[in-house]
């Protein structure tokens, strides 16, 4: 067995998730972040999975809340079972009617994973599958459960909406919403600028981008929904709008809208 240098209960919790589709059908893909860039890890070099079957799989094959709840006890206990014996939980699908959870770690705990996870499904009711192979880059992390860049970037657009909610915005009203993108030349900028005028977007400012970075800045803004759906799609767009121009869409802010009192 190896060494492993960075014990399982001093990862970082930077659990974020993601929808998607897995072979053409609904999926929900949990994953610890803090791994993309700390990954792989010495003497994990064996990926290890668990496939549960779902009891109330829906129409959709995601479960209903009662899955949720059960499997998210499952979770929670193999997992920390799996902490002790030096397993990494980097992450989670739910996806046509299973709840499938990844781990990496050092080779020849297969057999102990399958016993535990038998141990706390407590009998026969439902299916399950335990499999290991070895995977010394960490490819299924990376390849697989790490979100593709439209993907990466709804979840970026997903916690400015979500913060946007905590502070008290029903997300009903619509309103100015700014974005920078980055470039390497004021013509690639500038003509950038004036095909998203073409597309109804107002400049904002332009100027450098911050210290130590020697790109040049272009602020834009228009009125917008801010409702998720509604506001990643305009943010794609400028995704997209930006790369035909060479640059790099950095992000979006706007205001916090609360109800006015009657």
């Amino acid at each position: 067995m190896g060494t492993i240098s960075t014990p399982a209960a001093a990862i970082p919790d930077e659990w974020e998730f993601y929808l998607c589709r897995v072979d053409d059908a609904p999926a929900s893909i949990l994953l610890n972040t803090w791994y993309g860039d700390n990954s792989p890890i010495d003497g994990a070099a064996t990926l290890y999975w668990c496939t549960i079957a779902m009891l109330h799989p829906t129409e959709n094959g995601m479960g209903d809340s009662s899955e949720s709840e059960a499997l998210k006890v499952v979770e929670d206990r193999v997992g920390e079972w799996a902490m002790q014996r030096g397993l990494f939980f980097v992450g989670r699908m739910r996806s046509g009617g299973i709840w499938q959870l990844t781990y990496y770690g050092a080779p020849g705990i297969e057999a102990e994973l399958k016993a535990k996870v038998k141990e706390v499904l407590g009998g026969p009711k439902r299916k399950m599958t335990v499999g290991a192979k070895p995977d010394p880059g960490w490819s299924y992390f990376h390849d697989f459960l790490w979100p593709d860049a439209e993907r990466l970037q709804w979840m970026k657009d997903r916690k400015v909406v979500e913060e946007l909610e905590k502070n008290g915005d029903p997300l009903v009203q619509s309103r100015r919403v700014d974005h920078w993108v980055y470039f390497s030349t004021a013509t690639d900028r500038d003509e950038f600028v004036e095909a998203a005028k073409q597309a109804g977007f107002a400049l904002a400012d332009v100027g450098d981008a911050p210290s130590g970075d020697t790109r040049l800045a272009a602020r834009l803004y228009r009125t917008e929904s801010v409702e998720l759906d509604d506001i990643h799609a305009v943010v794609m767009s400028l995704h997209e709008l930006a790369r035909d121009h060479r640059g790099e869409y950095d992000g979006w802010e706007t205001s916090v809208e609360k109800p006015r009192p009657n």
